[in-house]
């Protein structure tokens, strides 16, 4: 008899990447079963069968119903896996209350890099009962097995108790298409990448961010320079337009495609700047005070240049450094394992 799978979202590209990371795995559509908002379901998986469901307020209350239902779609659709993106508390639970008879498996494609930086309920609980090594199960990042695109993912799961045996390296999914195709281009695009600061309850960070556009804003029409600022999907921040300043809010993969390798990103510590430098473009870190606090740390650990100044920003542009394509981003992260991955 075949495992049927539960693949439970609320991300999007988690979602399509798991698919596709089943159909490599010769897993048939018949025994997939899809758990998601209702906004993530596109769609062209209709041939899936699914629950679909509504986001609701307050966030606690939102929280109670996804657990609900996702316990409904594994008593319906009686799965022998249990598939998430980002592992989450729910997941946990609903394996440990059916004695483990259901695995949790999970796809990680976002950066984890500083194991210190701890945020969130999943985390507290985590500090709460690390040193229980039987209630630990329910902590964070506790599954059977955990697929990551990245060795920096891996060594970051070390750090919090996951067993080496639990975790699997697999190439980015999203990005082998892409790399092939990506050609250079005539003129260049400076991208501003922002980050969801104020949506993951950071609001020092996601003022300094402003501050930070800002100034670099005035740093580029002084040279008269064009600026394109990159919303992350959940920024949900008004940012200023004019002749030298536009905004992608593209969704990820369309704006993946566009990317050539004569475009330059000035991002903080992002997986889209990881992905850009996959893609061969120029990445330029920035950071101020409030930034260093959530990551300082996994700056040092991957050793990247970092640049405190908008001013500082601008001259690296127009340097010999960056004309000799030196980019200040590690091609480091994604995993250098065989394709196809193996489940």
């Amino acid at each position: 008899m075949k495992v049927k799978y539960i693949v439970d979202c609320e991300v999007k590209e988690e979602l399509l990447e798991i698919l596709k990371f089943l159909k490599i795995n010769n897993v048939s559509n018949n025994n997939i079963f899809i758990c998601c908002p209702e906004s993530i379901y596109p769609s062209e998986h209709d041939s899936y069968v699914g629950l679909k469901y509504s986001s609701v307020n307050p966030r606690a209350l939102n929280k109670i119903k996804q657990l609900l239902i996702l316990f409904y779609a594994v008593l319906r659709f009686k799965p022998g896996i249990l598939f998430s993106g980002y592992p989450m508390l729910k997941h946990r639970l609903i394996s440990l209350c059916l004695f483990n008879k259901v695995k949790h498996y999970s796809y990680l494609r976002g950066l984890f890099a500083d194991s210190s930086n701890f945020k969130g309920y999943s985390d507290k609980l985590f500090l709460m009962l690390r040193k229980s090594k039987v209630i630990k199960k329910i902590g964070n990042f506790q599954c059977d097995k955990i697929f990551t695109v990245s060795e920096v993912n891996k060594k970051f799961l070390l750090e919090r108790d996951v067993s080496e045996e639990r975790i699997f390296g697999i190439p980015p999914l999203w990005l082998l298409d892409l790399k092939s195709t990506v050609r250079a281009k005539n003129s260049r695009v400076i991208y501003f990448v922002t980050q969801a600061f104020a949506s993951h309850s950071c609001p020092e960070a996601a003022e300094s961010q402003c501050l930070f556009l800002n100034e670099l804003i005035k740093e580029f029409k002084s040279r008269n320079l064009e600026l394109v600022i990159r919303k992350h999907p959940r920024d949900y921040t008004s940012y200023s337009i004019d002749d030298n300043v536009s905004i992608d809010d593209r969704p990820n993969y369309e704006f993946l495609e566009g990317i050539k390798s004569q475009d330059v990103l000035i991002s903080p510590f992002s997986t889209l700047a990881f992905e850009a430098s996959y893609l061969h473009a120029t990445v330029l870190f920035y950071s101020t005070p409030e930034l260093d606090a959530l990551y300082g740390n996994a700056y040092k650990k991957i050793n990247a240049k970092v640049f405190n100044a908008p001013v500082s920003v601008t001259e690296f542009i127009f340097s010999n450094e960056y004309l000799n394509k030196a980019s200040v981003c590690p091609d480091m992260f994604y995993s250098r394992t065989d394709y196809p991955p193996v489940l």
